[in-house]
């Protein structure tokens, strides 16, 4: 049940969140990682809707260090934690959840997207 109302929850916030949708604002269909953005929406726009963090506002998307390189960002969402190294509040997201594949197609929409060039 409390799964369920969180779902829709972030679904509610996902609908009114400008930038993210089928095709976020300034986004033209070509270049779009769309298996990476599609994971994005279901996965992670809840908590995260354009790049920010509804949960942690000091803590966005955008520009995260998190983003520096694959590695870094793979090894952060299979064990988020916070700055002082204790666990996050972000779920993790095991290969039984997201396979190494789909976390890759992940990163390279969200990188693509949101890391400070």
């Amino acid at each position: 049940m409390m799964r369920k109302a969180l779902a829709c929850l972030g679904l509610a916030v996902l609908a009114l969140s400008p930038g993210v949708g089928p095709v976020a604002r300034g986004e033209t269909n070509r270049g779009i990682n769309k298996a990476g953005k599609q994971i994005f929406v279901v996965s992670c726009a809840g908590c995260h809707p354009g790049g920010g963090n509804v949960i942690q506002h000091n803590l966005p998307v955008i520009a995260s260090p998190k983003l520096s390189d694959f590695d870094t960002f793979d090894r952060f969402i299979r064990k988020p934690t916070e700055r002082d190294g204790s666990r996050g509040l972000m779920p993790a997201f095991p290969t039984s959840r997201l396979t190494e594949a789909q976390s890759r197609e992940l990163y390279d929409y969200v990188a693509g997207k949101f890391k400070k060039h």
